[in-house]
């Protein structure tokens, strides 16, 4: 068990893994911040975890209330802007 509370925003954007990076968004606490913040951190990743990092989001994201088409292009967005980065 995980107390979200417990655990410092900063800490979980450098530590390099997938559920880290999930945890932010949970515990973020404005949707701005969420993306300005997880954008370099998840440049980070290699390619495989930021696929699957990509595709937990969208699940995330659909679970919070946006349609599949919504959480989608959430996710196009940033998939476009990391590459630009690139």
């Amino acid at each position: 068990m995980v107390e979200l509370s417990q655990l410092d925003k900063k800490w979980l954007l450098k530590v390099k893994t997938i559920l880290s990076k999930l945890l932010y968004v949970v515990k973020a606490e404005e949707i701005e911040e969420i993306f300005k913040e997880l954008k370099e951190a998840i440049n980070e990743l290699d390619k495989d975890k930021k696929e699957k990092f990509y595709s937990y989001l969208k699940s995330l994201l659909i679970g919070s209330g946006l349609t599949p088409k919504e959480a989608q292009q959430v996710v196009d967005e940033m998939e476009e802007e990391g590459e630009e980065k690139e």
